[in-house]
């Protein structure tokens, strides 16, 4: 026997115990579902703060309990169009913990509140929204057990300047077409 197939045998030797002895990975092991859609539009206006919720529920895929929260998060941290996101399953202590198979029932899977307009940002914009179901662990996060994206298209109620000097213009014109109209018909006199 060679020397590189006494090493193939002592890795594998190795290798096969300490994988039968590894924890079993967590991914997918919380589904979050969603009943609204998760596309919402988002008008904000110029004064006063939007909220859009998006609904759903968190579906345990293991034979065992777990005790987990759920955070979010936007595209950058801060988000300049977002001023606050509140989870269903909020940090707290005890963490939620849901059952063996067992299913939150419809909830408000996220709370996100934004801005009002502000002129110095792009409208209409995109912002992707992250609702993750984690094990706490440490003071600001922890295994992430599920995550499903959303997205908000936040959009201004409150007119750019370019359209209102349009709209303002095309009614000053209306105006005055409308007095001429009246001027050259047969019997006014000017």
């Amino acid at each position: 026997m060679t020397v590189s197939q006494r090493l193939l045998r002592i890795s594998l030797l190795l290798i096969f115990p300490l994988a039968a002895l590894s924890a079993p990975a967590m991914a997918d092991s919380l589904t979050i579902s969603y009943t609204s859609s998760q596309n919402q539009t988002a008008l904000v206006g110029a004064t006063g703060f939007t909220v859009v919720t998006f609904f759903g529920s968190i579906t345990n895929n293991t034979g065992a309990s777990i005790a987990f929260n759920t955070v979010g998060s936007g595209p950058v941290t801060p988000d300049p169009y977002v001023a606050g996101f509140v989870g269903a399953f909020p940090f707290t202590f005890p963490p939620f913990t849901l059952g063996p198979g067992a299913n939150t029932g419809n909830v408000a899977l996220a709370t996100v509140t934004l801005n009002p307009f502000d002129p110095s940002l792009t409208y209409p914009s995109t912002r992707l929204i992250k609702v993750e179901a984690v094990i706490p662990s440490g003071v600001l996060g922890g295994t992430i057990l599920g995550e499903n994206d959303a997205m908000i298209q936040v959009v201004s109620s409150v007119p750019e300047p370019p359209t209102v000097l349009l709209f303002a213009s095309s009614l000053l014109g209306l105006v005055i077409l409308s007095r001429k109209s009246r001027i050259a018909r047969p019997g006014n006199l000017a």
